[in-house]
């Protein structure tokens, strides 16, 4: 009787591992690949601006793309839309820019 238990309990083991490692499997396929939230670095924008509008509450981010360091890129994130652009950063185009 108690090598039955024995092995009984072995079995289970097993089980219990290869229950466990499908398991993981299917958590990192679903949220542990690149760009999920739980994996990726949280970038800090260079700027971060709220703009109240009628009816709106608009916010915009100002950041630099690691992978286009000279790029400028702007996202504007609204109650139900958001959009991104970016454009090419130019010292003649900087040093034209004048304060209002």
């Amino acid at each position: 009787m108690k090598k039955l238990t024995t092995w009984l309990m072995v079995v289970i083991g097993i089980l219990i591992l290869v229950v466990g490692l499908s398991g993981y499997q299917y958590f990192s396929a679903e949220f542990l690949d690149e760009g999920s939230f739980l994996t990726t670095e949280t970038m800090v924008p260079d700027s971060a601006v709220r703009i109240q509008t009628t009816g709106d509450d608009l916010r915009l981010y100002e950041f630099t793309p690691k992978t286009l360091p000279n790029w400028q890129c702007i996202f504007v994130a609204g109650t139900n839309k958001g959009d991104t652009f970016c454009v090419e950063k130019s010292t003649t185009h900087n040093s034209q820019l004048t304060q209002p």
